[in-house]
């Protein structure tokens, strides 16, 4: 499935905007590796959190790469083989680890074209959720046409266009990121619908 590119409206940002709008992309996808790891006791939500909240902090400059090459390995190490689980969750649990890895990478050597790759892997989750859940006879165009006009894939694509807009107005601050987090948690609902109770 071709996704749309947002690699024009990215050019236009700071990096700190860029890692914002993809830490916040991973944010929303933060339930589908915790169900996961919750079904197959592989993983570490913990270790996830905390890569995720130092991706915040040096987006808004509390942070410095040294950290980011510290908790780059641990991150690449948890990242789940597909061909070893033989259930579905594996896939967006897999791509939620594979984004956050290439947000730190872009942290560490700023790349507006690996952040589109972080929105269109998202989408991508999407499409091939509803293929797996509601659509497996369908294939090519039509398969296309029932993602691209389905509330899922629509939801994703205004939550992008939010997060750009929030961002382009003005630069990182803390009052901006508190608000990006806010949005990009959704009530701890995942982009694919997935719901997962946290301790707090």
């Amino acid at each position: 499935m071709k996704t749309p590119s947002f690699l024009s409206t990215l050019d236009t940002l700071t990096p700190p905007q860029q890692i914002c709008f993809a830490a916040a992309i991973i944010t929303r996808s933060t339930p589908n590796y915790q169900l996961f790891l919750e079904l197959t006791q592989f993983g570490d939500i913990q270790l996830f959190r905390q890569a995720l909240n130092l991706l915040w902090d040096f987006a808004s400059g509390q942070q410095n790469q040294v950290a980011l090459e510290k908790w780059l390995p641990q991150i690449e190490q948890h990242i789940p083989d597909r061909e070893a689980f033989d259930m579905y969750g594996v896939h967006p649990a897999t791509d939620a680890m594979l984004s956050l890895s290439m947000a730190m990478n872009c942290a560490l050597s700023p790349n507006s074209e690996e952040v589109d790759g972080i929105a269109q892997l998202a989408l991508k989750t999407i499409g091939q959720f509803l293929k797996y859940s509601e659509v497996p006879e369908l294939k090519g165009t039509e398969l296309q046409q029932y993602i691209e006009q389905h509330p899922l894939y629509l939801q994703q694509l205004d939550f992008y266009d939010e997060l750009l807009g929030s961002l382009s107005k003005v630069k990182v601050t803390p009052s901006l990121i508190k608000e990006i987090k806010n949005l990009a948690r959704n009530d701890e609902i995942s982009h694919l619908g997935i719901s997962i109770s946290e301790d707090k």
